[in-house]
């Protein structure tokens, strides 16, 4: 749910939908969100074959599609602060992010094809996956069609972390800390594989010498079932997505006539509409739709001056003072 969360935000709001890093964002929060469907679907497709053989080649293919969205923006991290580091003009988006379609969402084919050649997808117990045939075999196509790329891909998130760390500290010996929007609205991602891996693959690896213990599995399915959750902590936590979010609020709730956001009438009401312009500045919105956020943010502003005047005068018994309409301000 929290992964459908960050995509519908993605897909709902023109400004994030537009923005190269927020399209990374939004293919890994769909694979996520189909892994986990699938996942939820639990026990029921196990008594039929097709339904069975459906299930265990999604929970083959959307996580491994997974596994190298993380891969792709920390490739992207590296890029986008290489060229800083080297002052070179960015690399062309569109045609970088056509490739890592084609890689991400093709490369998860092969792995998922292969267990049907062995005819290994059936029932494991909880939902249905690699599990047909003898152990040796099932344990070989698990850990290589299941696992391998999620180790090569934590394997080079934590090398991208190293030379990223080595290349901030270039950025500051020469005075040039400031780093670009693409590079601060993916640098947590790749973490987030290292975070919700690292146990199930050690749970993977101890099955090969024996039984794992109860703790090892618990801490299996929780950091597995917490990855869309910690996906949308870095999405709602970036202060782009927030200014987005608000901004739209701000623009609905104004469309809608709320002058009043919170308890208290027009005297209590939050001070959102005021720090529009500042908040907004902060996504990097256009000038022309700051400039009508402010102006109906003044508007309203000036109708709630209005009746808390006219209120006013009718309790001691005179007309109303008109107030004057806010000037518009050129910017």
């Amino acid at each position: 749910a929290m992964s459908l969360s960050v995509l519908l935000c993605i897909l709902g709001m023109p400004k994030l939908r537009g923005s190269f890093a927020f399209k990374l964002i939004g293919f890994l929060a769909m694979n996520n969100f189909l892994w986990f469907l699938f996942v939820a679907t639990g026990q029921s497709m196990n008594d039929n074959h097709a339904a069975c053989q459906l299930q265990g080649a999604s929970l083959t293919y959307f996580p491994v599609a997974s596994f190298l969205w993380s891969s792709a923006t920390a490739f992207t991290i590296r890029r986008v602060l290489k060229k800083s580091v080297q002052m070179k003009q960015n690399f062309q988006e569109d045609k970088y992010l056509r490739l890592l379609v084609l890689l991400c969402q093709a490369v998860p084919i092969i792995p998922t094809v292969i267990p049907f050649g062995f005819n290994a997808y059936g029932d494991l117990g909880t939902w249905c996956w690699i599990s047909n045939g003898n152990k040796v075999q099932t344990k070989i196509l698990q850990l290589t069609c299941g696992y391998a790329i999620n180790w090569i891909s934590i394997v080079y998130c934590a090398y991208v972390y190293y030379t990223v760390n080595r290349m901030l500290q270039k950025l500051i010996a020469q005075n040039r800390r400031r780093t670009s929007g693409t590079f601060n609205t993916l640098k947590y991602y790749p973490f987030a594989l290292i975070l919700t891996s690292t146990f199930p693959s050690i749970e993977r690896v101890w099955e090969i010498f024996g039984e794992p213990p109860y703790w090892l599995r618990l801490m299996h399915v929780l950091t597995r079932m917490l990855s869309g959750f910690i996906d949308s902590f870095f999405f709602y936590s970036n202060p782009v997505a927030r200014a987005e979010l608000f901004a739209t609020w701000t623009e609905f709730s104004l469309s809608m006539g709320w002058n009043s956001m919170a308890a208290g009438g027009d005297g209590g009401r939050v001070h959102a509409n005021r720090r529009v312009g500042e908040d907004i500045s902060l996504s990097g919105l256009d000038l022309k739709r700051r400039q009508q956020l402010q102006q109906k943010s003044r508007a309203s502003d000036h109708r709630a001056a209005t009746r808390v005047l006219s209120s006013a005068s009718s309790a001691i018994g005179s007309p109303p003072s008109k107030i004057a309409p806010p000037m518009r301000l050129s910017m």
